[in-house]
């Protein structure tokens, strides 16, 4: 047995980890059973109907998720899958973006299955179905979605985007004041006193943004290199948590989620969206080829897309939901002329330019790791 069969049977057989909530009491009888405050057309809510009963038929009980997002966040969404569907158990299991591909790899050569649907980034479930991973299922639900957010082929389709602002303390720095163009935060005032996630990382969030911002042409090579030593690089959470605590004053794309817990816990942080500082990241809904659940899986990505689920994700979640319609997230405006990454690159298109311009963004950022 080679090494590396050896390293991906180990991981496979390493417990599962993931985070349930209890679900409903199963129906008595699986060819009867009916969903719970269903949403969306009458095609989509007779397919959901169809796929929940074959589930309970078949003692598919549970349906397992992969995603790169903290469980804690999803919570809310498990649930109301859970309670339009009782008897069905949503389990989340959290992998980082560097690991994804290796779990996917170590379960399709050892045959240890465990993962039902993915819920990965842009920046990389373009690059799982690329290697065939994927199943095709184009849920009914769908239809109505823009086609930027729908895949022809069924292998990837996108029910949300993470949302990024600009995050600032509020005891710092007075809403008049907050920069909104990279003009205003290369000005000499604001050195040393923003951060920002590290680009041509496995994240992606900030690639994402400066990808979107040059296909624009919105901001210039020289623009990026001066952001870089007039800045200092944090992690998603931490940058956000430096500025609520006063050690920063702003966070360039940071992350909403994280901003509406500070504020829920008291800390004098606020988050607005200007264009240059603004991003949605996409997340896109996929079958494993290795499912073990084929009737639970297609139940769940069908509901992502259903009105109940896209509210779901935006008022609770806190989450850009990309169905027609659906409610924005907390502080984030309706969409305007000069709305930047809403009207942006398709996420296909967005994974080709990350690809062909990850090169230039290293040859910026990896010059020297800021402190």
């Amino acid at each position: 047995m080679t090494s590396r069969r050896a390293f991906l049977m180990g991981l496979a057989a390493l417990p599962l980890a993931g985070c349930e909530t209890p679900a409903a009491r199963r129906p008595a009888d699986p060819a009867r059973a009916a969903p719970l405050g269903l949403t969306g057309s009458a095609e989509a809510r007779a397919e959901m109907t169809e796929l929940y009963r074959r589930a309970l038929a078949a003692g598919e009980e549970k349906v397992t998720l992969y995603s790169c997002t903290g469980d804690s966040e999803w919570q809310p969404l498990w649930r109301a899958f859970q309670d339009a569907f009782p008897g069905l158990t949503a389990v989340y299991s959290h992998i980082s973006p560097s690991q994804v591909m290796i779990r996917i790899d170590s379960e399709t050569a050892t045959g240890r299955r465990f993962g039902d649907v993915y819920l990965p980034p842009v920046n990389i479930v373009e690059d799982i179905a690329d290697k065939g991973y994927f199943l095709p299922f184009s849920p009914k639900s769908v239809a109505e979605f823009e086609p930027r957010w729908r895949d022809p082929e069924g292998l990837v389709d996108y029910p949300l985007a993470k949302a990024f602002g600009l995050a600032y303390n509020t005891r710092a720095v007075p809403p008049e004041a907050v920069p909104r163009t990279f003009e205003d935060i290369l000005q000499p005032r604001w050195r040393k006193r923003y951060t920002y996630i590290r680009p041509a990382t496995q994240n992606g969030t900030t690639d994402v943004a400066i990808t979107d911002l040059l296909h624009q042409g919105r901001v210039t090579r020289a623009q990026l290199e001066a952001l870089r030593d007039k800045g200092a690089y944090a992690g998603i959470e931490a940058g956000v948590t430096y500025v609520s605590q006063g050690r920063q004053d702003i966070q360039l794309w940071a992350y909403l989620p994280t901003v509406l817990r500070q504020r829920k816990l008291g800390a004098p942080v606020a988050i607005v969206f200007p264009p240059d500082f603004s991003t949605l990241v996409p997340f896109g809904a996929a079958i494993s080829r290795n499912v073990v659940h084929p009737n639970a899986a297609r139940l769940l990505k069908a509901w992502l897309f259903t009105p109940a689920a896209q509210a779901v994700l935006a008022r609770q979640v806190g989450m850009f939901a990309t169905g027609p319609g659906a409610p924005l997230p907390p502080y984030m405006p309706p969409p305007s002329p000069d709305a930047g990454p809403r009207r942006g690159l398709s996420p296909r298109e967005l994974q080709v330019a990350l690809t062909a311009g990850r090169p230039n963004l290293k040859s910026i950022f990896d010059v020297k790791v800021n402190a």
